[in-house]
């Protein structure tokens, strides 16, 4: 009878630990989800460019293909500097923004003031 009492509250405390992890990870894909879903960019603290809206939209329609460090509408302004673009002469205007050990890097072309790519920094 002390097994079957000892089996059963290891038993009930397994199955207490797989619901809760069960719920966790339920919950973070529903989370995940309204934020894909909604895509919509609140920008906290906006340039006066509007250069931060412009990359969180960027992210948010190529989120299939570009991994950002961190979520889309988070990023703040590191520093503004004019770059060439691949190596491929298109002129530029490349956005430090605070995320991670070098940085990520937002690219946006200087005529038509659209984001034409986006480099995740590394750790």
């Amino acid at each position: 009878m002390l097994i079957v009492n000892q089996i059963m509250k290891k038993s009930m405390l397994i199955g207490v630990v797989v619901g809760i992890i069960v719920l966790v990870i339920a919950g973070y894909f529903i989370i995940k989800g309204s934020i894909e879903i909604d895509g919509e960019c609140e920008i906290e603290n906006p340039d006066s460019d509007g250069y931060l809206l412009k990359i969180c939209q960027y992210l948010r329609e190529h989120e299939d293909t570009v991994f950002p460090n961190k979520e889309p509408d988070d990023y703040l302004i590191n520093s503004i500097e004019d770059g060439e673009y691949m190596g491929m002469g298109t002129n530029v205007i490349v956005i430090r923004l605070d995320c991670c050990g070098t940085g990520d890097l937002a690219n946006i072309d200087k005529e038509t003031k659209e984001v034409i790519g986006f480099s995740p920094g590394d750790w």
